[in-house]
């Protein structure tokens, strides 16, 4: 795949909420042992309210259904999940010129950095803390150095999430309820890093597809 359509993508979107809804309870119950229980449900909120939002806006404007997106998300409130999933579209719909309907590689990794940078921003969290950074960043530098097509780039980034992700669970947490539980939090994978690992797992996935 060269270039990223835009309704390939509101579908990868939409594929991705679904995955996070049928991991809801594995999500709640990694997040019950180090967190306060509600990431699972809290996702599936989030993950559903992106798919609504992009499956409605009309056009096939990518800066525009991603900043709607970002908004839409950043409306809800909530715990601190809320506001950096809608960070991340927000400075994703950043990087992307106005009007267009398809995404270069070259894009699409610059809208990536883009949306991880709006996190960071909010975040503050470094590699190595036990977020959902540790399977973000990764991904991201992942899809960028990969020299094979966008689905090439989006299994790259699946692998390099769930690596991320599977290393959380030696990391002790600095962030959230988690870290009050300090070495006790060891060998739980971070609820947060869990969810970016399902996202990309269902946008390369959704990408490979003809």
């Amino acid at each position: 795949m060269e270039k990223l359509e835009y309704s390939r993508f509101v579908e990868m979107l939409g594929s991705a909420a679904s995955a996070i809804a049928a991991a809801k309870d594995e999500l709640t119950e990694l997040d019950s042992q180090i967190g306060d229980g509600d990431h699972g449900t809290t996702m599936v909120k989030v993950m559903e309210k992106v798919r609504e939002t992009a499956e409605s806006y009309g056009g096939g404007d990518f800066k525009g259904m991603l900043s709607a997106v970002g908004m839409a998300v950043l409306n809800m409130g909530g715990g601190a999940t809320v506001p950096l999933f809608g960070s991340l579209f927000s400075g994703m719909a950043r990087a992307i010129p106005e009007g267009v309907s398809e995404l270069t590689k070259e894009q699409l990794a610059e809208a990536l950095k883009s949306g991880e940078a709006r996190l960071l921003k909010f975040s503050k969290a470094p590699l190595g803390a036990k977020t959902m950074v540790d399977a973000l960043t990764p991904a991201v530098a992942a899809f960028a150095d990969c020299g094979g097509d966008i689905a090439a780039s989006f299994e790259a980034a699946r692998l390099a999430a769930h690596e991320g992700c599977m290393k959380t669970k030696d990391y002790v947490a600095h962030f959230g309820r988690a870290k009050n539980l300090g070495e006790r939090a060891l060998g739980v994978p971070d609820p947060g890093a869990v969810s970016v690992s399902i996202i990309f797992k269902a946008f390369a996935k959704t990408a490979a597809e003809n």
